[in-house]
């Protein structure tokens, strides 16, 4: 029997575990649930904070284009999906990333186009609340790999990252 899961902030019931965390549709909120496993991306994370202090990047994405790749979202579940790569953290391997991107570039493709002229600081200093809730929730951190693979701050792996000619 399954517990139904709620919302710690807006109380909701629309909540979906996305692979790594509980995600509310309502507010965005997303959380770990300590009960069924506290820590499951603990290397992970510490992974992706060694590779965000490098000095530069193992590879360059080209800012402002779409890439399609192929995602690991944890427990062994893989997808595929698109991103744009974002303003980039100069001295570091580190910089944002639009997940979802050729959906949002349908959707909504001056806002996107807005966001892939925004500066790292400002996206980091809450630079996307302002725009629609998917936006925010669809900006990723991104740190590249020696192996030409990627990791997001969520845990996510990224693989087979290949640049589409669509932007």
């Amino acid at each position: 029997m399954s517990t139904i899961q709620i919302c710690p902030e807006c109380f909701e019931e629309d909540v979906y575990f996305n692979g790594i965390n509980y995600e509310c549709s309502g507010c965005g909120l997303d959380w770990i649930d300590k009960q069924t496993n506290a820590s499951p991306y603990n290397y992970e994370q510490e992974e992706f904070e060694r590779l965000i202090k490098l000095k530069e990047p193992y590879f360059q994405l080209e800012h402002g284009k779409l890439y399609e790749c192929d995602v690991e979202l944890g427990g062994g579940k893989f997808d595929k999906t698109t991103f744009i790569p974002l303003a980039f953290h100069e001295g570091r391997n580190e910089q944002f990333i639009l997940t979802d991107a050729r959906k949002l570039l349908k959707q909504y493709p001056q806002i996107v186009n807005e966001i892939i002229n925004m500066r790292f600081l400002d996206i980091w200093n809450d630079g996307l609340a302002d725009y629609p809730s998917e936006f925010k929730t669809m900006a990723a951190v991104f740190a590249t790999q020696r192996e030409g693979t990627g990791l997001d701050d969520s845990g996510v792996h990224y693989y087979e990252i290949i640049k589409t000619n669509e932007l």
